[in-house]
């Protein structure tokens, strides 16, 4: 799963739990039924702006919609994940780029879960900074 598909697992999820429809949450946004759809289904990307806006109407953290699915990841990554986030939406790319790469090392078995640790402790640094 990649961050798009994560971010519209996560809208999908948010508004099941809401027991809202489509429509319900087109009218609190102000914007069609059809551009949800295309969020809920990774066809558009969810800018900061509009995923301000939906963390509203959801009532949750922005963090929210990187929040990893039970069956895929743990919670380490799930922490991870919105890290990433959370530079990316930072526009921080050198920093984002080479976490992109760390990933690709966690994903390969390359690291254990005290470098994860450790990564873990970087990227709340970085964050506060």
């Amino acid at each position: 799963m990649n961050i798009p598909e994560m971010i519209a697992y996560n809208l999908r999820r948010l508004r099941e739990q809401g027991r809202l429809t489509q429509d319900e949450v087109a009218h609190l946004y102000g914007c069609e039924p059809s551009y949800l759809s295309q969020l809920e289904n990774a066809k558009v990307s969810l800018g900061k702006g509009p995923a301000e806006k939906l963390a509203r109407i959801y009532n949750v953290n922005i963090k929210e919609f990187m929040r990893v699915p039970p069956e895929i990841g743990d919670e380490a990554l799930d922490e991870i994940w919105q890290s990433v986030y959370e530079i990316q939406q930072g526009e921080q790319a050198e920093v984002f780029g080479k976490l992109i790469k760390l990933f690709q090392k966690v994903n390969a078995g390359e690291l254990n879960s005290k470098a994860i640790e450790g990564l873990l402790k970087y990227i709340e640094t970085f964050l506060e900074s």
